[in-house]
């Protein structure tokens, strides 16, 4: 990923700006930059089901893949608000808060069935 890339984000009804990036740690990975098993988590039926080598295996790593967020890395390029003016940063607070609303509508929705 590019140290200097720049976001396009919207900060108005009718406006967008390209701002820098900043570097920050992946919340996925928290920062590790891989996951294990594609993010999937084992309860201990599951485990009781592998033998002492697959175990070992996994404790050391090798079932982990590299995370989607961050693509193994560790860190992702986020827009850096302090460019923006306070009722830029409002705006755009209130646009992630309505995408991120939709989102969760979405994924109860596609729970549901629909």
């Amino acid at each position: 990923m590019d140290k200097d890339k720049h976001h396009v984000i919207v900060v108005s009804d009718d406006e967008e700006i390209a701002v820098p990036g900043v570097w920050k740690i992946c919340t996925n990975c928290q920062g590790d930059g891989y996951q294990a098993l594609h993010g999937i988590a084992l309860t201990a039926e599951d485990l009781a089901d592998w033998d002492q080598e697959e175990f070992q295996a996994y404790l050391e790593g090798d079932y982990d893949t590299p995370c989607p967020d961050c693509n193994g890395t560790g860190k992702v390029s986020v827009p850096d608000l302090t460019k923006l003016t306070s009722a830029q940063r409002r705006y755009y607070r209130e646009v992630q808060y309505y995408m991120a609303e939709d989102a969760r509508i979405s994924e109860m929705e596609r729970r549901l069935g629909a």
